[in-house]
């Protein structure tokens, strides 16, 4: 396990007394490799993520409320647990990784899209928002990808699926506003068309 604290000295070792102080430098580091954690302290981290092909698991202690991303993050084959993810850079590319307990927030961003989704990837307790599309599946993904428990509003398209679930993606327990390439066949418990009624979804 290492540990990553904006708030401490640059550029850190990763240990609980000494943390790093940026993600990207932690996941860039050559000690870090597959199956390790990342720890990572509240605060706000203005940098981009690429997990640089490493199966990581990188999870904030705080929570979404208390730990910001500012910059765009690639996730292949790793984990991203409880982060805003936010800023002109906001958007999470996926590819055989599981993105959860987080919030993508487009109102600044540049991107047109919250969520790429590619091959075998899962999205869990996620909500997105302000984007053209919020969450857009690869034109050729492979699928067997799974979206639960999340939220897809306030984006011009909130869900953009390009099989229509043809390809063994499931998506359940949603709530989307409005959606293309999607039916009936893509799983169970979702509300279409229904605003979530958050308080603020900034």
């Amino acid at each position: 396990t290492w540990y990553v604290d904006v708030q401490g000295v640059p550029p850190g070792v990763g240990t609980q007394a000494e943390p790093y102080t940026s993600i990207q430098y932690a996941i860039a580091r050559p000690a870090t490799v597959h199956g390790d954690t990342l720890l990572v302290a509240p605060g706000e981290y203005v940098e981009s993520l690429d997990t640089l092909f490493k199966d990581l698991s990188i999870h904030s202690t705080g929570g979404p409320l208390e730990t910001r991303i500012d910059g765009r993050v690639n996730l292949v084959e790793s984990s991203l647990e409880g982060f805003w993810i936010g800023g002109l850079n906001a958007n999470i590319s996926t590819l055989g990784a599981t993105v959860s307990r987080c919030v993508v927030d487009g109102s600044q961003s540049a991107f047109n899209r919250g969520i790429f989704l590619d091959d075998y990837s899962t999205i869990d307790r996620v909500t997105v928002f302000g984007f053209q599309t919020g969450l857009l599946e690869f034109l050729f993904s492979g699928g067997f990808s799974r979206v639960e428990n999340s939220i897809f509003f306030g984006n011009v398209l909130d869900v953009r699926l390009f099989a229509a679930c043809g390809n063994g993606d499931v998506v359940q327990y949603c709530v989307i506003g409005t959606a293309q390439g999607f039916n009936s066949t893509c799983g169970i418990g979702n509300l279409l068309g229904i605003d979530p009624l958050c308080w603020n979804l900034a």
